[in-house]
């Protein structure tokens, strides 16, 4: 069978997070993996980290952020091409010698595909990975969003006397599109403001009862960071 992938870029610093691999000790892989199974999945790599930090057994390993960056790259590589991790990892690791960053022996290509492997398939990592490429599996994701209301006046004549004033909100809304920022403006009137609202206000209802379903059928939920708030909504 042909293989499926064509070309992966991958930085310079990645390439060496991948090496630097090799020379951890044993006991600090087994214990990085061992740190990975008992994590609490969370969509926020920081988070992650954070919680692996606590482990006083990975105290010394200084470049955990690229390692577990690493590990969620090729798992969410792996998902979205519909690929097992192993074909993802074995590409990779045959990209690192030809873009002659670095060098590695056979031995050392087998010792860090059979690392990789492990590591990337934990189940924090899959579903870590998983999670957020579903939650960015959309043609446009939502950045941010601003409303600016003006008051205009309705001028009159050749006089140009006020004849009375409208109220106008224009909504400014940010979306990522296909790796770029993408603005749009929508101008609305009190009415649309109101329709807006109560949209809003449903949709909150809704995430409300999904999150008491997934919390009596005791599914972890993975929210982003600075999400209390619509908890508590």
């Amino acid at each position: 069978m042909a293989p499926r992938i064509e070309s992966i870029a991958i930085p310079s610093e990645d390439q060496r997070t991948f090496a630097g691999i090799l020379k951890l000790p044993g006991a600090a892989v087994q214990a990085l993996e061992v740190g990975l199974r008992k994590a609490v999945p969370t969509l926020e790599r920081d988070a992650l980290i954070s919680e692996l930090r606590r482990e006083p057994s990975l105290g010394d390993i200084e470049d955990l952020e690229s390692l577990v960056g690493a590990f969620l790259s090729l798992a969410g590589t792996a998902y979205a091409g519909g690929m097992p991790v192993e074909e993802v990892v074995d590409f990779v690791v045959g990209q690192l010698d030809s873009d002659e960053v670095i060098d590695l022996s056979e031995s050392d290509r087998e010792s860090l595909k059979a690392i990789l492997y492990k590591l990337a398939k934990t189940e924090s990592i899959q579903i870590v990975a998983k999670a957020r490429q579903l939650l960015l599996a959309n043609d446009r994701n939502f950045e941010k969003v601003k409303i600016v209301t003006d008051l205009r006046p309705v001028f009159s004549g050749d006089e140009m006397v006020i004849a009375g004033e409208v109220i106008i909100h224009q909504l400014t809304i940010q979306a990522q599109h296909n790796g770029r920022m993408e603005t749009t403006f929508v101008a609305l009137d009190s009415i649309d403001l109101a329709s807006l609202h109560d949209e809003v206000a449903r949709a909150l209802s809704k995430d409300k009862s999904l999150r008491q379903f997934a919390k009596v059928s005791q599914t972890p939920m993975l929210t982003p960071a600075g999400d209390e708030g619509v908890q508590g909504q």
